[in-house]
């Protein structure tokens, strides 16, 4: 019980996050409609009844993107700290915060240069700022390694290998079946 509660108040959390990014950064938007879109997403609700992780992640996302959102607009290097260190976080409770790495580098970059930051110094502060993030999830990445030969076990077991005393034909059909939970399989529809 306790542990979905700590899950649970990630979500509410997330809500003011959203509230005061819609506020800050949307002037002209209701932040009370942001965080309505946040709360009624069906998945996110289910998510907020368990005791798992992916609310921590989305939290840790999300204030990731506001201290970088904050740095942008007055490039003060403390937001570029809380962002990083928040996207590391967001690593290490799940590695599919890469996605949000792989989208918020670029997206640094584009910022700074329409600011006129120059190139370097630009290339400079997105370099910082992934590293740091990584750096920051390595000990469970080497962990998971060390353990599985594994970065990102239990996924991509099939490019990375795994021991078969960890995986097997069994775990990864319970892994099948667990996925064909959420809609319909991997087609194109």
């Amino acid at each position: 019980t306790a542990a979905i509660l700590l899950h649970y108040g990630c979500l509410l959390l997330s809500a003011v996050i959203t509230y005061q990014m819609a506020q800050r950064f949307a002037p002209g938007a209701s932040p009370a409609l942001a965080v309505a879109l946040v709360l009624t997403v069906p998945t996110v609700v289910w998510e907020a009844s368990t005791a798992y992780i992916d609310l921590f992640m989305m939290l840790f996302i999300t204030l990731s993107f506001y201290a970088l959102m904050r740095y942008i607009d007055g490039q003060r290097r403390q937001w570029l700290l809380l962002a990083a260190l928040n996207l590391g976080f967001a690593l290490a409770s799940k590695h599919l915060a890469l996605f949000a790495l792989i989208l918020f580098c670029p997206g640094l970059l584009l910022a700074l240069w329409q600011r006129k930051v120059p190139w370097r110094r630009a290339l400079l502060t997105v370099t910082a700022f992934g590293a740091l993030s990584l750096l920051l999830a390595l000990p469970w990445y080497l962990r998971s390694y060390l353990a599985t030969g594994n970065p990102v076990f239990e996924t991509m077991w099939a490019f990375f290998g795994a021991p078969p005393e960890r995986w097997n034909a069994q775990t990864d059909a319970s892994l099948r079946r667990f996925l064909l939970i959420f809609g319909r399989p991997r087609t194109l529809l």
